[in-house]
């Protein structure tokens, strides 16, 4: 294994005759291999985003009346950042869209999958598009599935961009292999993370992997000359297609790597599928079906990096393998990802360069990103800002329901506060006012580069100590004759309510606000919420 991981380095720099050149600046886009789909010249349509996912009966989802479980992510598709806990049906609503979209499901009757407590005739999961047509794809308790329907073409079309991906699948390329002494990542890749890959000159490995299996059916059939011929080729194309694919591969994987984990280099061997004939049927099988995953750390092999590395960066070998599959099988066009508790093996520090990544390497897909961790949804949706749709999946029980079900709640912080100051719960609202200000002044500060006293522990930096950066900037401009950073009439109106509604220490005792001093500083830093900094 030493000799061969040793060729690790040299491999991944010099081996990468299908893909553009990389710099910081431009990402790479790794369009020479391409899909099934076509590959015009002509400019390609605006990318198809799930617009609103509607639930019926499914899986932890009972019956919702009158009304389905509905999220909506505007006429645009905006990305989905969603926190549930475990239990709240935060994996069923993932499954609910794997299932639905997906073109390869075995077991195809809705029955299987329909909650079993609360069964309806009107069971269903439906997915509404941006654009296109058909509109949208159903499937239900007395309908087919889309992959099974007469006209699945475009339902094809449109489920070769989309990408699911959930923290079991990570162990596929770790912790099942345990008894190796490295990975064999063959099945994964061929059967799943690369199917949809066409090779230069090639058919998709998907089509390529049907024809090898179908040869081995017909040769352990009717050994003739003709069938061990046809085996004997089919191999052949397998070999050339993954030789062509896999460096490439590599090279995406180990850019992506390079972000998360620094000094860690993965590459895969490339396999040499060979026809072994024989007398007896169960001795005619393919061999050399294998791809292993070889891994340095600081210029140094790893032998059995399944044992030897720790879980946050094995989870990132396992992301950069999966998002690099995810690019070369949309060469280079933008997709869909679905992320379901992919960042239980990674702390806050390696989560962030994650969400960094999403955000700039896959700028033009649509992301969903489930998580059970409340700390860090909170930091990620400070992070995203305005861009993502931030909602909270919880379990709720009504004397009016036989079962619990999930509902969501809003994860923006200013609608909480609407609805408590509808509902004359004042304290609360101004809880809620509150956070949303800091969270606010966090994500200025952090955007445009504000410099503000050093703390040694980060959560020792107040609102108060942001809002003072805030203010510098302000000041900085006006004397440098600059146009402003913060409108003065603005920074007026927050000045005003910093003293009460947004002080925290007017919180810790018992507070006395009036609906009018709530009301005024809902406005005042729903205003400061839509003001644009990013353009001063």
């Amino acid at each position: 294994m030493n000799d061969t991981a040793t060729t690790i380095s040299s491999a991944v720099t010099t081996e990468a005759p299908f893909t553009l050149p990389h710099t910081q600046e431009t990402p790479l886009v790794p369009s020479p291999v391409a899909t099934s789909e076509s590959t015009s010249t002509t400019p390609a349509p605006q990318p198809l985003r799930i617009k609103k996912i509607s639930i019926n009966g499914y899986r932890a989802f009972p019956q919702y009346r009158p009304h389905n479980f509905e999220v909506s992510l505007g006429d645009d598709g905006k990305n989905l950042l969603l926190y549930g806990e475990n239990g709240s049906g935060k994996t069923s609503l993932f499954k609910a869209l794997r299932d639905l979209l997906n073109r390869d499901l075995k077991d195809t009757a809705y029955t299987s999958y329909q909650n079993i407590f609360d069964i309806g005739k009107d069971d269903n999961i439906t997915v509404e598009l941006t654009s296109g047509s058909p509109p949208s794809f159903s499937w239900g308790v007395g309908t087919v599935h889309p992959s099974i329907d007469k006209d699945k073409t475009a339902f094809n079309a449109f489920t070769r961009s989309c990408f699911f991906l959930d923290y079991r699948s990570l162990l596929e390329t770790n912790f099942v292999h345990k008894n190796n002494a490295n990975p064999n990542l063959y099945t994964l890749l061929v059967g799943t993370i690369l199917k949809d890959v066409m090779p230069p000159g090639s058919r998709t490995i998907r089509e390529s992997r049907e024809i090898l299996s179908s040869a081995l059916d017909a040769v352990r059939s009717y050994g003739n000359s003709l069938n061990q011929r046809n085996a004997v080729a089919a191999a052949e194309k397998m070999t050339t297609a993954l030789s062509t694919l896999i460096p490439n591969v590599v090279v995406e994987a180990n850019i992506i790597l390079g972000k998360l984990q620094p000094g860690t280099i993965i590459n895969l061997t490339t396999p040499t599928i060979t026809y072994s004939n024989g007398t007896q049927k169960k001795d005619r099988k393919y061999t050399g079906e294998s791809i292993e995953l070889l891994i340095e750390l600081n210029g140094k092999p790893i032998p059995t990096p399944q044992h030897f590395l720790n879980e946050a960066r094995l989870s990132a070998i396992a992301l950069s393998i999966y998002l690099a599959g995810a690019k070369f099988s949309r060469a280079g066009r933008p997709g869909i990802l679905v992320l379901d508790d992919v960042l239980i093996g990674l702390d806050l520090s390696n989560r962030i360069p994650l969400l960094e990544l999403l955000q700039n390497d896959f700028a033009n897909w649509q992301i969903f990103l489930f998580t059970h961790d409340h700390v860090w949804y909170d930091l990620a949706r400070t992070w995203v800002g305005e861009k993502w749709i931030s909602k909270e999946l919880f379990l709720v029980s009504k004397d009016t329901m036989a079962f619990d079900r999930p509902e969501l709640r809003d994860g923006d912080l200013l609608a909480k506060a609407k609805g408590h100051l509808d509902n004359k719960d004042l304290t609360a609202a101004a809880v809620y006012i509150r956070a949303r200000f800091e969270t606010i002044l966090s994500r200025v500060c952090q955007d445009s580069g504000i410099e503000i006293k050093y703390k040694k522990n980060p959560k020792n930096i107040s609102a108060d100590n942001l809002w003072q950066g805030i203010q510098s900037r302000q000041r900085t401009r006006v004397q440098e004759g600059q146009s402003d950073f913060i409108t003065p009439q603005l920074m007026q109106d927050v000045e005003q309510v910093r003293s009460n509604i947004l002080n925290k220490l007017c919180h810790s005792a018992s507070p006395s606000f009036t609906d009018t001093e709530v009301q005024y500083a809902f406005d005042i830093i729903t205003e400061l919420s839509r003001f644009d900094f990013n353009k001063r």
